[in-house]
């Protein structure tokens, strides 16, 4: 079941990627989902700001690819060097 899931969350967050702009989807990245909230990284607090802009279509995109309980976004911004 771990697997599938994990398999599920890859398949989605390449789908919620697609919709992005390309200038976007090179710093934010698709994490997990949290009950009600789609987990994105981010490169930096621009980033995450850019990608709150697109937050609708987000969820929008997330409905349309099974996930209809999903109503916002969480967005961490990664730590310098790297790390998470």
């Amino acid at each position: 079941e771990m697997l599938a899931r994990v398999e599920s969350y890859t398949e989605l967050g390449a789908r919620l990627s697609e919709g992005l702009p390309p200038s976007i989807r090179a710093h934010v990245r698709f994490a997990s989902i949290d009950g009600q909230n789609l987990r994105f990284l981010a490169d930096s607090s621009a980033w995450a700001t850019k990608l709150r802009l697109l937050s609708a279509t987000v969820i929008a995109s997330a409905h349309r690819h099974g996930y209809p309980g999903v109503t916002a976004l969480a967005i961490r911004v990664r730590r310098v060097g790297g790390s998470y």
